[in-house]
């Protein structure tokens, strides 16, 4: 049972956003939502599933290039982040995440589906109060054909709506 949660957990984060290939013109110039925090409640009625999430897009077309959420991990009720990432990433690359300055961290990507490829990664109480304390969370991967993407993503209100999702139970 909490494999299939944690496979609908997955699959409910691909489908809040929308599918999101690369941009043959790399711009490299993100645009993104503020962080919001939502509730839905799992197709057997029981579980309540919050998250808080930032959507970074890129290109006139306003798709999604990177999602960011946060959320409970179902199994220990820790927070995890969440990151649904394009289609055509070097897998064996994986994800680089930087908080700031602080020394960079790698991550696998640990599966894909229509709605791109995701990794995810518990957050301990050090790691969440820097990303409470911090500015920018930067992203990183490359693609197939070598281009290497570098998204900043702002902390700006993070500490606001983690306020938030915590009190949406």
């Amino acid at each position: 049972m909490k494999k299939f949660l944690w496979i609908w957990v997955v699959a409910l984060a691909s489908s809040m956003m929308m599918h999101s290939p690369f941009s043959v013109a790399a711009t490299k110039q993100f645009q993104s939502s503020n962080w919001i925090a939502e509730c839905k409640t799992a197709a057997t009625g029981k579980v309540r599933l919050c998250r808080m999430a930032r959507a970074i897009r890129q290109g006139a077309d306003g798709k999604p290039l990177l999602v960011t959420s946060v959320q409970r991990d179902l199994k220990n009720k820790d927070y995890m982040l969440v990151l649904r990432l394009p289609h055509g990433l070097n897998l064996p690359a994986g994800v680089q995440l930087q908080i700031d300055k602080k020394k960079p961290r790698r991550l696998a990507v640990l599966s894909s589906d229509k709605g791109g490829a995701f990794t995810r990664v518990n957050l301990s109480a050090k790691v969440l109060g820097t990303l409470k304390n911090g500015n920018v969370l930067k992203v990183s991967f490359v693609t197939l054909d070598g281009q290497r993407f570098d998204i900043p993503v702002s902390l700006s209100g993070f500490t606001a709506t983690l306020s938030k999702l915590s009190k949406m139970r």
